[in-house]
């Protein structure tokens, strides 16, 4: 009596994991993932200190584009945000006052 409940367990065990791999591959074929884009909002002000260090941490974190908030940077910054966006291209520099005009345009 035993034999037999172990071997329906195994037989119905089977059954569940042949069905889970059918739906799995059909899911793959059939379904696409829709792409979805984040954006990320970094503001910047004139005494943040590591700010390559802020930006390559937020490049990490989002796989979209990551904008940085102009609220008062100096030079340095900007040019360390410049050569940043030269490598990875996804990084944009907007001014506080132009942010919402700017990401209304982006969605």
């Amino acid at each position: 009596m035993g034999s037999y409940i172990l071997f329906f367990m195994i037989l119905l065990t089977s059954i569940i994991g042949t069905i889970e791999i059918i739906r799995t591959i059909y899911e793959m074929f059939f379904f696409k993932k829709p792409e979805t884009h984040t954006i990320s909002v970094l503001p910047l002000t004139v005494n943040t200190e590591d700010v390559e260090y802020l930006i390559r941490g937020a490049l990490l974190k989002t796989d979209g584009k990551l904008i940085v908030v102009d609220m008062g940077i100096d030079e340095l910054d900007s040019n360390i945000i410049s050569r940043l966006n030269d490598q990875y291209h996804r990084i944009t520099i907007v001014k506080q006052n132009e942010l919402c005009n700017y990401i209304g345009a982006v969605r």
